[in-house]
Formats: structure tokens, C-alpha cells, sequence
């Protein structure tokens, strides 16, 4: 059996040599029942069939017939309105600031389409965009906050370096907290460091404490909202599955408190 990913969704395939697969169960797009190289993850390449030559006993690999123009048909017609899927600009070589500010917008308005395509780069390029964004949230309410122009300077500088110094520790613990939840509901299948990094983009959500009053409230909904859409992108769950788990994360620790409250109060 090999595992292989749909060139349009990006969804992992497991394939068969008894059971050929003919299209992609995720997005219904028609495929050939065997794939090219480009579509095997980079493990698999290895393991492509060969065929002995019987005058020299040596290996050769198996010829590749198929048309590259052709050996894909075009996805079911239901499907040809959505826009092609696309990585965040920051996992790419290109300008810093455009890639950040790219990348801001993909997390905001299209987190399903950014995160449909597995990512096997590494963890350092997103836990350095957490950082990047925790520092401009931080920034931002250093300016508008009322309540540090009650505290000294050193103060200040305290607990904006407990606040960086902890940051990647705060990462970690916060994905792997709503990473046992999903797979509680079966929505988890690509790992904890997918949803590790689902998590770590959804801090872009600074952007919304430059909104006077409500801007960390409607910050937590559209949190909530990048983190449904990309944590099911990134582990081709339902969304449904992905809205219960992340809401029972968060009703979990309200119950367990509440409950602790009584317990302490009837005594």
C-alpha cells in the first residue's frame, strides 16, 4: 500500500494494488488509478517498481507511459468554482514583509484554502511568524492600552520578556490542548503539529486589538472561525467534527471550574 495526495485538494490517498483508486474521495476529482512521482510524498520515491533485465541482471526503473498533459481529468463540476489552494506566503522564499502581511490576509479571510496542502517544512518557519505576531499584538497594546501608563518602565520591559521568553512554550502547550480534543472527536488525523501550526497562524488575529472596546471580543470569534476552518483543511476532517472538538475545548475548563466551585462552596 502507498500513501500519495490528490494534486487538487491536496488530500492523503492510501493506494491499493487489488483496489486502484479512480478519484479523490475528499473533492470527487477523477483520477488516474495510478499516480506519478509528483503526487508520491518524497519517502515514497524510493519504492517505485522496477522490472529486471534478464541479459545483464540489473535493475532498471518501469517506464512511465502516461500523458502528463492528460492524466488528470478535471474536477466534478460542483467543484470548479473553488479557487486553487495555495500554502501561506510565509512557508515560501519571497519578500519579508510581503509574506507576512500575505500571509495575515490568507489566515484571516482564507484559512480552508491555505492549509488544505499537507506541510512537511519545518517548525521553525511558523513558531517564528507566532512570535512575529505576539510582538505587533503587544505593540499595539503598549499604545492603546490605558492601564501601562500606570506602571514603571521596568515593569513594562518584565512582563513583555516573560511574555516573548514564554511564547513557544505557550505554542506548544495551547495546540497540544486542542489537539487531544479533536482526536477525542476524530478530527486529528494528520498529527499535532499540524494543528500546532494551524494555531500558531491564528495569532494573526493581533490585527484586532488596533479596534477600540471590542477588538479582543471580535478577535476571539474570528479566532475561533480561523481555527475550525484550518484545522479541518489541515487534517481533511468535517467541520463539524472540528466545531465540536474546539468548543468542547473551551466549555471543558468552564464546566471543571464551575464544578470545582460547588464542591468547595457546599463544604
Amino acid at each position: 500500500m502507498q500513501k500519495k495526495f490528490c494534486p487538487y485538494c491536496g488530500h492523503r490517498i492510501t493506494i491499493s494494488e487489488n483496489e486502484p483508486v479512480t478519484s479523490c474521495p475528499n473533492c470527487k476529482a477523477e483520477l488516474e488509478s495510478t499516480f506519478d512521482s509528483q503526487s508520491m510524498q518524497p519517502d515514497k520515491l524510493a519504492n517505485e517498481q522496477v522490472e529486471t533485465n534478464p541479459q545483464n541482471n540489473s535493475f532498471e526503473p518501469q517506464p512511465n507511459n502516461h500523458d502528463k498533459d492528460n492524466e488528470y481529468s478535471q474536477p466534478l463540476e460542483n467543484f470548479k468554482h473553488l479557487e486553487t489552494p495555495e500554502g501561506p506566503a510565509w512557508e515560501e522564499n519571497g519578500n519579508f514583509f510581503t509574506a507576512f502581511f500575505k500571509t495575515t490576509f490568507q489566515s484571516l479571510f482564507k484559512p480552508y484554502l491555505t492549509f488544505i496542502r499537507p506541510y512537511h517544512g519545518s517548525s521553525v518557519r511558523f513558531f517564528w511568524f507566532f512570535f512575529l505576531c505576539l510582538l505587533f499584538g503587544l505593540a499595539i497594546d503598549f499604545l492603546y492600552s490605558p492601564y501601562f501608563q500606570y506602571l514603571e518602565t521596568s515593569y513594562i520591559i518584565l512582563i513583555y520578556g516573560l511574555g516573548l521568553l514564554i511564547s513557544p512554550l505557550s505554542l506548544i502547550i495551547g495546540g497540544a490542548y486542542i489537539h487531544l480534543f479533536l482526536k477525542t472527536f476524530g478530527a486529528g488525523g494528520n498529527g499535532i503539529k499540524a494543528t500546532i501550526r494551524i494555531t500558531a497562524y491564528s495569532s494573526t488575529i493581533f490585527i484586532f486589538n488596533l479596534i477600540p472596546l471590542i477588538g479582543n471580543l471580535v478577535g476571539l470569534i474570528w479566532n475561533f472561525t480561523i481555527l475550525v476552518n484550518g484545522t479541518a483543511a489541515a487534517h481533511q476532517s468535517t467541520r463539524a467534527k472540528t466545531f465540536l472538538a474546539l468548543l468542547s475545548s473551551i466549555l471543558a475548563p468552564i464546566v471543571l471550574f464551575s464544578l470545582l466551585l460547588y464542591l468547595l462552596s457546599s463544604k
